[in-house]
C-alpha cells in the first residue's frame, strides 16, 4: 500500500512554495485559501473533513459559511482540472452533501517537500 498507484494523479505539495503544487509533474498556481485547503485535504486523505474542522483549521479566528469553502473547493478542482481533466478532479475532491470533503487520493500518491 505504499507504493503510488500509477494509474491516479500524483501531487507534490511543497512547503516553502505555498502557491503552487504540482500534478502528474505539471506545476498548478493557487491562491493561499485554495492551496491551504488542498493541503488540509491531503493530509487527511481519504479521511471525512467536516465543514466545522475546515473552518477552524483555515480561519481559526472567523466562522465561515460552507459556500466559501465550498468556493475555495471549486478553485481547487478547477486548479486540478487544468492537469487531470475536470471529471477526474471532481472525484478527487469530493462533497459530501452538509458534511464535508474528502480528498481520493492514497497517501502513496502524495509527496511533500520541505
Amino acid at each position: 500500500p505504499t507504493k503510488p498507484q500509477p494509474d491516479l494523479p500524483r501531487l507534490v505539495l511543497d512547503r516553502n512554495h505555498p502557491d503552487r503544487v504540482a500534478v502528474n509533474d505539471t506545476a498548478v498556481t493557487l491562491t493561499p485559501y485554495p492551496y491551504e485547503l488542498l493541503r488540509l485535504l491531503a493530509q487527511n486523505a481519504g479521511r471525512l473533513v467536516g465543514y466545522r474542522e475546515i473552518d477552524e483549521a483555515l480561519w481559526p479566528d472567523a466562522k465561515v459559511e460552507p459556500q466559501q469553502i465550498s468556493a475555495h473547493k471549486r478553485s481547487v478542482v478547477r486548479a486540478l482540472a487544468k492537469v487531470i481533466g475536470l471529471e477526474r478532479a471532481k472525484k478527487l475532491v469530493e462533497t459530501v452533501p452538509r458534511r464535508g470533503l474528502r480528498f481520493n487520493l492514497p497517501p502513496a500518491n502524495i509527496r511533500w517537500k520541505n
